[in-house]
């Protein structure tokens, strides 16, 4: 989300050229030089994570760019605020948890069972996501009849 949203504010303001010589500039090539750009005005965003301190990681908030572009991930695309307010909630008990077992996957999980095989970093075999994600079509389509 960072990328894509520093992509925009890149472009946007005009530190990018999408133009050059009459011509557009094609898109992997924006690309390339809005990374460029990050790793010039903050380079531990994408440093591997291994090279970097121990620690908190620090933000450069003196960047208008970095500073826009932060405010845009946690205002615009994602709601920070009510994020906080959950996170309170379940602390202080004014949300309650509550653990159920079920035989079909959730809404939620369901999207995670069938998505693209790069969504997964570990080594399960994709015999075992295929077998849950028919187990759960079973399950809607029986709600679908209901």
């Amino acid at each position: 989300m960072f990328e894509s949203r520093w992509r925009w504010n890149a472009t946007r303001s005009l530190m990018l050229e999408r133009f050059q010589n009459g011509k557009p500039v094609p898109p992997q090539i924006l690309r390339m030089r809005a990374a460029d750009l990050l790793a010039l005005s903050f380079p531990s965003a994408v440093a591997c994570p291994e090279n970097l301190p121990p620690g908190d990681l620090e933000i450069p908030m003196d960047h208008p760019l970095v500073r826009q572009t932060i405010e845009d991930c946690l205002t615009e695309s994602t709601d920070i605020e009510g994020l906080i307010e959950v996170l309170k909630g379940l602390r202080d008990g004014s949300i309650e948890r509550v653990a159920v077992d079920t035989t079909e996957p959730s809404a939620f999980a369901r999207g995670i069972l069938n998505s693209e095989l790069y969504t997964f970093l570990d080594d399960a075999p994709l015999e075992e996501r295929r077998t849950q994600a028919v187990l759960s079509r079973r399950t809607l389509e029986s709600a679908r009849i209901g």
